[in-house]
């Protein structure tokens, strides 16, 4: 049974399928019940005609919505699915919301490298062409490092090498490990 509720305070109607004492929970005002149909296929003429009996009223369609019951998806269907989707790109919305999701966060967030995983990214590096045949160079006032071709050519506040205050954590830990590595020597 569809209600058209008529509010004088706030000078609104309310069309809705909702029981009265959910309608009295939520807008907690005076009505008065101006029409009640059940057929929904007369809702639209009735409607309009209410909304021009009531010029300056607003008009609030609140319905409950029924929920479709669906069955179990079959495995044949869900290789339609899975085939349908296939080879198509991501939309981009869907893309840019993932990437505002992930901003300042990092997949390797509060881990660390093994010692034998760090090798293995120095075997790496060892062939890599992009930091072949380049210099490093520090700024000691800012304590910024980086790498470049030329030798000679750079800005001026920078300094040839790299500076051993940050060097040190990373010396230290080579030394650890090579003394790691002298005692499991000695143990066989």
């Amino acid at each position: 049974m569809i209600h058209f509720y008529c509010f004088n305070q706030i000078r609104t109607i309310l069309i809705t399928n909702h029981p009265v004492d959910e309608v009295r929970k939520k807008y907690g005002y005076k009505y008065e019940v101006i029409n009640s149909i059940k057929d929904r296929s007369v809702l639209d003429i009735i409607k309009t005609r209410t909304i021009r009996q009531y010029p300056g009223y607003t008009c609030i369609d609140w319905e409950v919505k029924v929920r479709k019951i669906r069955a179990p998806i079959t495995e044949e269907t869900r290789q339609k699915m899975r085939l349908a989707k296939l080879g198509l790109p991501r939309p981009i919305e869907s893309n840019m919301k993932t990437s505002r999701t992930m901003k300042g966060h990092s997949n390797f967030e509060g881990k660390r490298h093994t010692w034998e995983s760090k090798e293995k990214i120095g075997f790496k590096m060892l062939d890599n062409h992009n930091v072949k045949d380049t210099y490093w160079i520090n700024n000691p006032r800012t304590s910024k490092e980086k790498r470049v071709r030329s030798r000679h050519h750079f800005d001026p506040n920078y300094q040839l090498g790299r500076d051993y205050y940050s060097m040190e954590p990373l010396i230290k830990s080579v030394k650890r490990k090579k003394s790691i590595n002298k005692v499991d020597v000695t143990r066989y």
